[in-house]
């Protein structure tokens, strides 16, 4: 076990450093839009399980900052395109179930979708 003593202002840099990794998934998701979703997907995870494995090996703050900057890269490559893939696959399946994923997702579309569809 190695004892990094981080204070609490590192150990939030290192966690806020993901924010604006994550800010880019509005790139990823128009490439998820235009191009393979599963093949974005399966890399985006690979990437991210890279890391996730290596994280606890990292022995200094940089380390881990760059550790948890690639992690949350490898979720944002994964991420926008697992979320139109599902949504794609309930409309597909059954109209309304990737409506509500939508909606969940954070956007507005999933109600407007719902409420279009009784109309």
């Amino acid at each position: 076990t190695v004892n990094l003593a981080l204070s609490t202002s590192l150990v939030g840099i290192i966690l806020s450093a993901r924010t604006p990794v994550s800010m880019l998934q509005s790139i990823t998701g128009r490439y998820a839009d235009t191009h393979n979703r599963k093949v974005q997907i399966v890399a985006g995870n690979l990437v991210a399980l890279v890391f996730m494995v290596l994280m606890p090996s990292c022995a200094t703050f940089w380390g881990l900052l760059l550790a948890n900057v690639f992690l949350a890269a490898g979720m944002t490559i994964a991420q926008p395109a697992a979320t139109a893939y599902v949504v794609d696959a309930g409309l597909r399946h059954g109209g309304d179930h990737g409506a509500v994923h939508d909606g969940h997702a954070g956007g507005q579309r999933g109600r407007a979708y719902r409420h279009r569809q009784r109309d």
